[in-house]
């Protein structure tokens, strides 16, 4: 009998078969899409998301788990199938209203999950062996994507999203077969639901080590998000070809697999709070290297090196995170504040980035970012309760 973590490893790798990634901003070009409106969808999305993210995360802390990522698994598979039947820009803000809504229910949620079936099996110790085994799955399946999508949209443009409905139902069917533990009854009402949503700020703003960890996520985060958007223009501006960026961004992948493959190994041999400064204090220096525009062999193994020790971040703060809640009753709750702060900073910064770009040129921009991670790093270090 397949064990229930197993299950959630095959969920983790259907949800991140992302067929539609690698020709999204081509589709909607050819259903009639300006940059602009492709832009500002972008920025419903982040909007959206934003006012959803607390909200849905108290919705899981009422119901189960499992029917809560359902739910979501569900709203992706409407909106999926929404998307490639449409030429207005109004059914792609709808399109945005939903994905946002499953990308809020599912944000924390998934997380809570995996904790409390390793808790219920006695097995927390293993949690962060899990999520870095789960990073590993979500990589793998991003880059399994990347090619079929690419091989799809070549074929017809629509067909990755459409193709995509089939691993989001085998994610519901497999969730289905999950046993959860019984949640204690709590009745639903305006009074009870605030004060999840208050109890888990409280907990978040006055626990020195989670409020350490969620301004650590929110303020560092934003800065690799801006690199993920500058990194090809940097290398056009080497001289990399259009057509090779494919391959560059295989590699990312490939190697952000391998530093999650290398972490277990060796991430006892140093503090928790060691690994996560080493995680942006690493990058902020690579980033002051590319700024001073090294040759395109040292350019690029920085960006390689720069997105896996992104990805490493990800399992450890999961870990540390659900350490250090002891209330099952508001996980998600506290987890979606992390989130909500994360989203936050990116509407905040993002677009402050872009102007700074669009009046000092990349390379500036690129050692500013490096700068102020630098900063970030010592500011916002995780500290111990």
């Amino acid at each position: 009998m397949v064990s229930d973590i197993k299950k959630l490893y095959l969920v983790k790798f259907f949800v991140n078969l992302t067929l539609y990634t690698p020709i999204l901003t081509l589709f909607f070009q050819s259903r009639g899409l300006s940059y602009m409106q492709i832009l500002s969808m972008i920025a419903w999305f982040m909007l959206f998301t934003f006012l959803l993210e607390i909200p849905t995360g108290a919705i899981a802390d009422f119901m189960k788990r499992k029917y809560t990522l359902m739910i979501s698994l569900g709203c992706y598979i409407v909106a999926s199938v929404l998307i490639t039947q449409t030429y207005s820009y109004v059914y792609f803000v709808l399109w945005q209203v939903l994905w946002a809504l499953a990308v809020s229910l599912q944000s924390g949620t998934d997380q809570a999950f995996t904790y409390e079936i390793l808790k219920q099996r006695k097995q927390e110790q293993k949690s962060k062996t899990v999520f870095i085994h789960l990073q590993i799955i979500a990589t793998a399946a991003i880059m399994l994507a990347s090619v079929i999508g690419s091989y799809l949209g070549a074929i017809n443009l629509a067909y990755p999203q459409l193709f995509y409905t089939i691993p989001l139902v085998c994610a519901i069917i497999t969730l289905a077969t999950i046993q959860e533990g019984v949640k204690k009854k709590r009745k639903l009402s305006y009074i009870t639901y605030f004060r999840v949503i208050k109890k888990g700020l409280y907990f978040s703003l006055t626990h020195k080590a989670v409020f350490s960890i969620i301004s650590n996520v929110a303020m560092i985060a934003v800065l690799f998000a801006v690199l993920q958007w500058l990194w090809q223009p940097l290398l056009i501006d080497r001289g990399i070809r259009i057509i090779a960026l494919g391959g560059i961004y295989l590699l990312l992948q490939a190697s952000s697999l391998c530093f999650l493959f290398i972490l277990p190994r060796i991430e006892a041999r140093l503090q928790p709070r060691a690994w996560m400064m080493l995680s942006s204090l690493v990058p902020a220096l690579l980033l002051l290297v590319i700024s001073i525009k090294p040759g395109t062999v040292i350019q690029i193994t920085s960006i390689l090196v720069i997105a896996s020790f992104e990805a490493i971040r990800a399992p450890l703060v999961n870990h540390y995170i659900n350490k250090h809640i002891q209330e099952d009753a508001e996980r998600s709750t506290i987890i979606s504040i992390k989130a909500f702060f994360h989203r936050l900073m990116h509407i905040i910064l993002l677009p402050l980035f872009g102007m700074v770009g669009d009046n000092v040129g990349i390379y500036k921009t690129i050692g500013i970012i490096g700068v102020v991670m630098l900063v970030f790093t010592f500011i916002f270090r995780l500290k111990q309760e």
